[in-house]
């Protein structure tokens, strides 16, 4: 909700309309260069379509990278998104306006979320065996682990997984399961099954909510969350 409200506020205050009216409801995924990263919701419901735009923070002017996507989680590099649709994952070059494509060939029948760090992270859903496949590919786009999870067929809704770095780990929570992914090590680990949500605090510290409304932090930085910033987070998720 933060960053959503943090876009909203900075196109308010720039005075921006985007190419269909004012844009009121983003949800802020990075800058790339000069330009600001963002998903929109445009189709809510059971499945839920966004759309990808950019904004030019020098020339003022917004445009729609892609639409239709179902998968929200995008990858935002220094000049460059990433992002999935289908089968295919996406690179689009803001600086040359350039857009490529490839099939990474996982198992599945669709890409359903992505993340990078030195590394690249992939899930695939395969809707007849209710799986989401796992994979890590290295920057020439080499599969260096996979695996699969088995996740419940009538809650495909949450079958898009949420994302969150930390320090050199990924932790993933799909449905209600919170996974942490060492890509040194290359080790899956479930933390819980019964996870609700999940909140990065900062790069060391993620706090996450139990199906029953506890708030508890998975990681724990050096310095511990006091009193009044673990209550302050807590409202967050």
């Amino acid at each position: 909700m933060r960053n959503v409200f943090v876009l909203c506020m900075m196109f308010l205050c720039l005075g921006i309309h985007a190419q269909e009216g004012v844009v009121t409801d983003g949800r802020f995924r990075g800058n790339a260069g000069d330009y600001v990263i963002y998903t929109r919701l445009t189709e809510p419901g059971d499945p839920e379509f966004y759309e990808l735009r950019a904004f030019d923070k020098a020339t003022r002017k917004d445009k729609q990278i892609e639409a239709d996507i179902m998968c929200e989680q995008v990858v935002v590099l220094s000049n460059s998104v990433m992002y999935c649709k289908g089968r295919l994952l996406y690179t689009y070059n803001l600086k040359e306006n350039i857009k490529d494509s490839v099939d990474l060939k996982m198992k599945g029948d669709e890409l359903v979320g992505i993340s990078k760090s030195k590394d690249l992270l992939v899930f695939s859903a395969d809707y007849k065996s209710a799986k989401v496949h796992i994979a890590l590919y290295d920057k020439e786009l080499r599969a260096e682990y996979a695996d699969s999870l088995s996740v419940i067929e009538q809650e495909m809704e949450g079958i898009y997984p949420r994302i969150i770095q930390s320090q050199d780990e990924f932790v993933v929570l799909l449905q209600y399961q919170l996974f942490v992914f060492n890509p040194n090590q290359k080790s899956l680990q479930m933390i819980t099954d019964k996870c609700h949500s999940i909140l990065s605090v900062d790069e060391q510290t993620v706090l996450y909510r139990d199906v029953e409304g506890k708030s508890i932090l998975y990681k724990r930085r050096q310095k511990p969350l006091s009193s009044a910033e673990f209550l302050h987070y807590s409202k967050l998720l």
